[in-house]
């Protein structure tokens, strides 16, 4: 397994796909290619069962998943920033804070979970959903070079 996970969360249908969409995306763009082999992979997943397997051997997972909040772009929050929201829902009605719990549960070891929300405007189509990644890439491309900054430090 890879130390950085990318998940989209979601389904193959309706605005439930934003979370794949975006990893598709992430993919054409050939974001894995940005780091060092081995260190990021990107993967779907179309339900809870599917995180322990998703989860193996990661330190840090970025989750990507549909938000039910006005807006076009994508929240990045961790479990401290989703502690006092009130727009926590994703689509399909999951809170982020009990994902990243059961995510963190189920890990082999200590791992950091940071979840991006796409806003519900930018889910609107798939090249909505596209230019959002797109902005989304150098904020996402900093927290995997941090991840890797702390992993050659520590």
């Amino acid at each position: 397994m890879t130390p950085v996970r990318i998940i989209g969360i979601g389904s193959p249908r309706g605005p439930d796909r934003a979370g794949w969409t975006a990893v598709e995306a992430l993919q054409q763009a050939g974001f894995e290619q940005r780091f060092p082999h081995g260190t990021v992979s990107l993967s779907l997943c179309a339900g809870p069962h599917e995180l322990p397997r998703l989860v193996q051997g990661c330190r840090l997972v970025v989750l990507i998943d549909a938000l039910q909040a006005p807006g076009n772009g994508i929240r990045l929050l961790d479990a401290t920033g989703l502690k006092n929201r009130d727009d926590r829902l994703s689509v399909h009605g999951m809170d982020p804070q009990q994902m990243i719990k059961l995510m963190q549960t189920l890990a082999d070891a200590p791992l950091r979970v940071v979840w991006a929300g796409i806003q519900a405007e930018a889910c609107t189509s798939a090249a909505a959903t596209r230019r959002a990644v797109e902005r989304f890439v150098p904020e996402l491309t900093a927290i995997v070079l941090a991840r890797q900054s702390c992993r050659r430090a520590g």
